[in-house]
């Protein structure tokens, strides 16, 4: 399965799933009063998140934040490799 984080965002009273999402800050977004957000990686449950605790979903905001960084980092080594190439042609 996924070796991602998933963040499903239930609400408690109608016991119905809401959101289901790779990105914790769309997940703390959807965060209040009656709803919870349920971690799983690779079809385990890690932990649960209600909204009196909503700082426990920073730790993967900022993985998130930091997978992001990487990815961009990686695509301007990626375009600055293409433009010298173009250019010495």
């Amino acid at each position: 399965m996924a070796k991602y984080n998933t963040f499903v965002v239930c609400d408690c009273r109608r016991r119905k799933n809401l959101l289901v999402t790779s990105s914790a800050r769309k997940a703390k977004g959807e965060l209040c009063t009656g709803i919870k957000v349920e971690v799983w990686n690779e079809n385990t449950h890690i932990e649960t998140i209600y909204s009196r605790k909503a700082k426990d979903l920073d730790k993967y905001i900022t993985l998130e934040k930091q997978y992001i960084a990487k990815k961009q980092a990686n695509a301007q080594r990626r375009n600055e490799q293409r433009r010298r190439k173009n250019h010495g042609l």
